[in-house]
C-alpha cells in the first residue's frame, strides 16, 4: 500500500502544472517621471522583449474579479467589493460604467497607503448618469447606489464614466470626474501583433484619439484630465515596457497600477491622521 501511495503521489507531482512566473507589475511613477515616459514612447519602434503584459495576456489584463464586483447586465444592485483599510473612518467610493472598473487596480493601490475604506460600484455600460431618462436596471442601478452613497456619506466620491454623461447632483464632500483616456482606432495589442518591429504603426494623433469631452462645471466638482500620463503628440499603445491599452478603449491593469502614485497625488485626500 505504502508503494502504491507513493507511485500515486509521484504520479500526481508529476501530472501537476506550474503556473510560469508573472513578470512583477512596473513601479509606480511620479508624475515627472510619468511624463517623461509619455514624451520618450514615441522613440519605441520595436516591441519592447519584456513587454508586461504579453500580447496574448493583455485581454485578461483587468486587476480584478469582475464577476464578483460588477453588477452584471440585469443586476440592478451589488454588494460592493470593499479595499484598503476596512476599519478606516476615511470612506472613497468610485462608481461608474467600464472605466471605473479600468482605474480600480490604480485605487486598490492606493487605498492602503491613505488609509481609505474603498467601496467600488461598477456596472459596464452604466454610468453614474446618463444624458437621457428611462427605466431599466441601469437607472435602478443608479438610483441603489446614489442611496448607498447618501447613506455612507464619503469624503470622496471618484466618478468615470463614458463621456458625455451627467454628473449627479453632489452626495459626497468631495467629488472627483476622471477624465476620459483616448480611444485607439484598434485594439492595441492586436495592431502590435501585427506591427513588432513597427510599433509606430499603431501610434495615434492626439487630435483623432480624443474627443475634447469635458464634463460640466459646477461647483463643488472637481476635474483631473488623464491624458498628459497617456500622450504626447501622439497616444502610444506601449510606454517604457508596459503595453498601456487592453483593446481599443480601457488601459491594462499593469498600466493603471504605474499611474497610482499620480493619480493618488491628484486625489489629493490625505490620510487620516494616526
Amino acid at each position: 500500500m505504502r508503494l502504491i501511495a507513493g507511485l500515486l503521489a509521484t504520479l500526481l507531482a508529476g501530472c501537476a502544472v506550474t503556473p510560469p512566473p508573472q513578470p512583477p507589475d512596473p513601479p509606480e511613477r511620479s508624475l515627472a517621471q510619468v511624463l517623461a515616459a509619455v514624451r520618450q514612447a514615441p522613440a519605441i519602434r520595436t516591441l519592447p522583449p519584456d513587454l508586461t503584459p504579453s500580447l496574448s495576456t493583455a485581454a485578461q489584463d483587468v486587476g480584478f474579479d469582475s464577476d464578483r464586483c460588477e453588477a452584471g447586465p440585469d443586476a440592478d444592485r451589488i454588494d460592493p467589493c470593499v479595499f484598503g483599510d476596512r476599519a478606516s473612518a476615511t470612506d472613497v467610493i468610485l462608481w461608474g460604467d467600464s472605466r471605473a472598473g479600468m482605474w480600480l487596480p490604480a485605487m486598490r493601490e492606493i487605498a492602503p497607503r491613505r488609509h481609505w475604506r474603498l467601496q467600488f460600484f461598477g456596472k459596464p455600460r452604466c454610468p453614474a448618469a446618463h444624458p437621457r431618462s428611462s427605466v431599466g436596471p441601469c437607472d435602478r442601478f443608479r438610483a441603489y447606489v446614489i442611496e448607498r452613497i447618501r447613506a455612507v456619506r464619503p469624503e470622496l466620491l471618484v466618478i468615470s464614466n463614458v463621456p458625455d454623461a451627467r454628473l449627479p447632483s453632489r452626495t459626497a464632500e468631495r467629488l472627483v470626474v476622471l477624465g476620459d483616456i483616448p480611444v485607439l482606432p484598434e485594439s492595441g495589442p492586436s495592431c502590435l501583433a501585427r506591427n513588432a518591429r513597427h510599433v509606430p504603426a499603431c501610434f495615434t494623433s492626439r487630435p483623432a484619439a480624443t474627443g475634447g469631452h469635458r464634463p460640466e462645471e459646477r461647483a463643488g466638482l472637481i476635474y483631473i484630465p488623464v491624458l498628459p500620463w497617456l500622450c504626447s503628440a501622439v497616444c502610444t499603445p506601449v510606454i517604457r515596457n508596459v503595453l498601456v491599452y487592453r483593446n481599443r478603449f480601457q488601459l491594462t491593469a499593469t498600466y493603471a497600477r504605474m499611474l497610482s502614485g499620480v493619480l493618488s497625488d491628484a486625489l489629493d485626500l490625505p490620510a487620516p491622521a494616526g
